[in-house]
């Protein structure tokens, strides 16, 4: 998934963890945009053909991306993947970092271009998920991302089923999405949040005992000269990198992929809507702005790391 994975289980034998591996392996396998045999860009390929047939963590992921769209008035938005091309990120991160990159960006044409929101949006996209045939249908010009959601996914997805598969506890990190689920060591796993500025850094330790912490930024996966810096975090609105003067967003919540879809939603809307969007949507969290202050979004037991 382009990022480092740790798992944790705690009186677990190897075989919960070799069962890890491999599920990890299937859930990259069904959700990469990397590799054109991937359920996902078969799925990407198929739009405008009617209804396809999916596996149910593919539906699940769609599904979850959806309900995040909804929930954050569009600024969460899983169809932008013309605009994050177009910035550049057409390949594995370390690729798009080493070449040159151009001082523009334009969406593609023939592609529409993932802007507006609202209750109206997904009608007129005409994304179609059906749980009964499994099946989701996309409409021609219309393709999906599912990097960050499936992150969280997999990490929520992982956690629970080493417990499931006889583990007494567990911790799993998919890229940062941390979520952790049955008994956790004395005081909580202490999950380390690194600081945006410094991302070898851990600033802050937060202690978890239940479900899940995410952190998104804009200043890891960046690419480009100081004057033509692009990011990952594509703002719907506009269709390139998000400039709303948050930086990186820390989002506590019961589960990692809707942390996750949160926080990318809070650092596209703003300081003040992102705030408002962490509070109603999720148990906790805060904001760090481009100047290095930071905004709390509720209330989160954290202590400055060691």
């Amino acid at each position: 998934m382009g990022s480092t994975v740790e798992v944790f289980a705690l009186d677990a034998d190897e075989r919960v963890l070799d069962w890890a591996r491999v599920e990890l392996a299937a859930l990259e396998a069904s959700w990469t945009r990397f590799d054109p045999a991937s359920e996902l860009c078969q799925l990407n390929a198929s739009a405008g053909s009617g209804p396809v047939v999916v596996s149910i963590p593919l539906l699940d992921a769609i599904d979850a991306s959806l309900r995040l769209w909804r929930a954050t008035d569009g600024c969460f938005d899983p169809t932008t993947l013309a605009a994050l091309e177009a910035l550049g990120y057409d390949s594995s991160f370390d690729m798009v970092r080493a070449r040159p990159v151009t001082r523009t960006a334009v969406v593609p044409s023939g592609e529409p271009a993932p802007v507006s929101s609202g209750p109206g949006l997904l009608s007129a996209l005409g994304i179609v998920v059906d749980h009964e045939r499994q099946t989701v249908q996309l409409p021609a010009g219309v393709r999906l991302d599912l990097g960050g959601v499936g992150k969280g996914l997999a990490a929520d997805r992982i956690a629970v089923g080493m417990v499931e598969r006889g583990a007494s506890g567990s911790c799993v990190s998919v890229g940062g999405d941390v979520a952790v689920c049955g008994v956790t060591p004395d005081g909580g796993w202490r999950i380390g949040v690194s600081d945006p500025f410094e991302p070898d850094r851990d600033r802050w330790e937060i202690p978890l005992t239940r479900g899940a912490v995410v952190q998104s930024n804009c200043l890891v996966r960046s690419w480009g000269p100081a004057d033509a810096r692009r990011h990952h975090i594509v703002d719907p609105r506009t269709g390139t990198s998000a400039d709303s003067g948050v930086v990186g967003a820390v989002v506590v919540a019961d589960e990692a992929w809707w942390a996750e879809g949160v926080a990318k939603a809070a650092i596209v809307a703003g300081a003040v809507r992102g705030v408002e969007m962490i509070e109603r949507l999720a148990r906790a969290g805060w904001l760090v702005l481009a100047d290095g202050s930071v905004v709390m979004a509720g209330s989160v037991g954290i202590r400055r790391a060691a």
